[in-house]
């Protein structure tokens, strides 16, 4: 044991907190969700640096002590509640803006939120909060990450992987720390005023602090979008997935059931005529998808579609269904059936969006890639069948081809991106198309009601494509087998097949040109400006696992089907063409030996005398009854 040595013990030092410190803590978190753990406890060390000095925290409060502390408002809640509650006069929003303007300050003197260049990494920003003037303690270098609520288009992710350095030194008195430097490191140069962060309000939406430069340009009027980016042609197929409930407005979520098709939540209560899709360089749009893509809760005018089975799949058809939700449904719709005005691809305005720091939480984060906006309505008559979500579950489970090839537990995990995670795993599993994938992939095709060749060759591409099979080359009969595998699966499993010839092998070929297409490098070959590369690269790579032209595999299938019916056809006409054999007394016949003895076998020239005609059916005249009972003898 130790002694104390008559020494009086040390108490350590400890927080009184108050409703201010709370009310701190609070705006921290909430009106600036982009700091960082370490971030908020420099700022409020600095915030509040008299009164922690106060109470014997020189160097100020750690990471466990804020974590904690901000936990119990949830353990605490009478403790809380009156740093949690809502300002409800003018005097409390102006402490409340006064708060939030300190914490700005603070923040912009320690450098919090500033990207680091490799030259200025060095510097330390000098924090306010240091221990007394009796002992200087040694300098301790907090590194944390950058605020990043917004960052640049390009490069979204590098600015917060760059850290920034909050040094704590003694400030009361306040005395210069100049560390020993390498001789090959220049001396850290105070930054320019230009530099600083400005920040950026928003009315949805925590503040973001920009550099100058991202400044000006949020700014900035938006460049008008192109037709041909606004419009990129979709695939043959669109998805569409609902919930099959009641929306915010209180209207069906969907008419598709009731033979209205789809309408925009915008237009739901709307009888007069629905208005014309806005041009592409519309200032509008920029608000609309705006709302869309960030989630607002305003009424859309447009209604989301996709052409990526397993991106609707992966990130929100199953996981609803994972999450209780059984009356989810997918729709699939023609998208030839709709006007090409009237489909925008909001890659391109999410892009410019982007660059004004608008989207907020996971919408910074989204490219808009795979989904359509179709604008107003989706008319009936373009809806080629809704099946449950539910059921189609139920299939995949129950198809040992689909359940191992598909893959749903893997592809639905949360927290989990589709790009960066789920396709790079399904692509190591190195997956082929058996004999058991081919048949599920024609019962699956069944299921979702697609008749027309046109649709199976797309959702062939999508799931070939999707799913990131490896296709290894094959012969040409190979191929056609596989053909013929899918067809009879198909069309057994279908109510909407037709048993024609002509039919079956459009089927076949929709499976074969689907397996081609699934082997591109982008999902939609169509969108420029890489529309003939990819085009190329997609010829190369048929060509090279034997599907260059899935027509002349067909064709000299059909070449072989039709020798083997002519074949069939001169074996049958032969077999009626061979001479019967002659009686035992037509060959005993005088006639008939000169006619042997001659080469002539014709029998009309037979004597009429060995014949008689009894109803039309000539009989053999012979007496001799022994010839006969032998013939019969030799017939049975």
């Amino acid at each position: 044991m130790t002694s104390n040595c008559g020494g009086k013990r040390r108490t350590p030092a400890r927080n009184k907190w108050d409703v201010d410190q709370r009310r701190t803590l609070v705006i921290l978190h909430t009106n600036f969700p982009g700091l960082s753990t370490e971030q908020r406890v420099a700022i409020f060390n600095v915030y509040h640096r008299d009164h922690l000095l106060t109470r014997g925290l020189h160097k100020g409060l750690g990471v466990k002590a804020l974590k904690e502390q901000y936990g119990e408002r949830v353990r605490k809640p009478q403790n809380w509640a009156p740093a949690c509650a809502q300002p409800s006069n003018d005097r409390e929003w102006q402490r409340q803006r006064e708060i939030i303007q300190k914490v700005r300050t603070i923040a912009a003197a320690l450098q919090i939120g500033e990207a680091e260049t490799p030259s200025s990494r060095s510097i330390a920003a000098r924090q306010a909060l240091a221990a007394s003037s009796a002992k200087i303690p040694r300098r301790r270098v907090i590194r944390h990450q950058q605020c990043h609520v917004a960052t640049s288009s390009e490069q979204p992710m590098r600015e917060a992987a760059d850290g920034a350095r909050i040094a704590e030194t003694p400030s009361t008195p306040a005395i210069p720390s100049t560390p020993p430097q390498h001789p090959s490191i220049h001396p850290a140069t105070t930054k320019d005023h230009s530099t600083s962060k400005i920040p950026l309000v928003r009315s949805n939406g925590p503040v973001v602090l920009l550099s100058p430069e991202k400044h000006a340009n949020a700014q900035q009027k938006l460049t008008p979008v192109l037709p041909q980016e606004a419009h990129s042609p979709p695939g043959r197929l669109l998805f569409r997935y609902f919930n099959n409930s009641t929306s915010h407005l209180g209207a069906k979520a969907n008419g598709v059931f009731e033979g209205r098709g789809f309408r925009a939540t915008s237009f739901s209560f709307n009888n007069c005529r629905l208005p014309d899709p806005p041009a592409s360089v519309s200032d509008r749009l920029f608000t609309d998808i705006e709302n869309h893509i960030n989630r607002n809760q305003v009424a859309s005018p447009f209604i989301s579609t996709a052409d990526n089975l397993i991106w609707l799949l992966s990130r929100i058809a199953l996981r609803e269904l994972y999450n209780g939700k059984l009356t989810g449904y997918i729709s699939i719709i023609k998208s030839q059936d709709l006007s090409p005005e009237a489909i925008y691809h909001p890659k391109t305005y999410h892009g410019r969006l982007k660059a004004a720091y608008v989207f907020t939480e996971g919408a910074w984060h989204y490219t808009g890639r795979s989904e359509y906006l179709v604008w107003a309505e989706i008319p009936q008559h373009a809806v080629v069948n809704t099946f449950s979500v539910r059921r189609l579950v139920e299939l995949v489970d129950g198809t040992p081809g689909l359940r191992i090839a598909l893959r749903f537990d893997k592809i639905s995990r949360r927290m989990r991106s589709l790009e960066k995670f789920i396709l790079k795993e399904l692509q190591k599993d190195e997956f082929e198309l058996t004999e058991e994938t081919i048949v599920g992939f024609g019962k699956l095709c069944a299921f979702f009601g697609l008749s027309d060749p046109c649709h199976v060759q797309s959702l062939i591409t999508s799931l070939v494509f999707g799913w990131c099979f490896q296709i290894r080359a094959q012969t040409p009969e190979m191929w056609a087998k596989d053909a013929t595998l899918f067809t009879e699966a198909f069309i057994s499993a279908s109510e909407k097949a037709i048993l024609r010839l002509k039919y079956i092998e459009q089927i076949k070929l929709a499976y074969l040109f689907g397996v081609r297409e699934g082997q591109k490098s982008t999902f939609n070959l169509l969108h420029e400006p890489n529309r003939e590369q990819n085009v190329n690269r997609l010829e190369r790579v048929a060509a090279a696992i034997g599907l260059a032209s899935p027509d002349e595999i067909l064709m000299a299938e059909l070449q072989n089907v039709r020798h083997a019916i002519y074949q069939y056809a001169e074996q049958d006409r032969a077999r009626l063409t061979v001479q019967a054999p002659l009686s035992r007394g037509m060959l005993e016949s005088p006639g008939t030996l000169g006619q042997q003895n001659s080469g002539d076998v014709d029998m009309a020239e037979d004597s009429n005398d060995d014949f008689r005609m009894h109803d039309g059916i000539v009989y053999e005249k012979d007496d001799d009854s022994s010839s006969d009972y032998e013939d019969m003898n030799g017939l049975t």
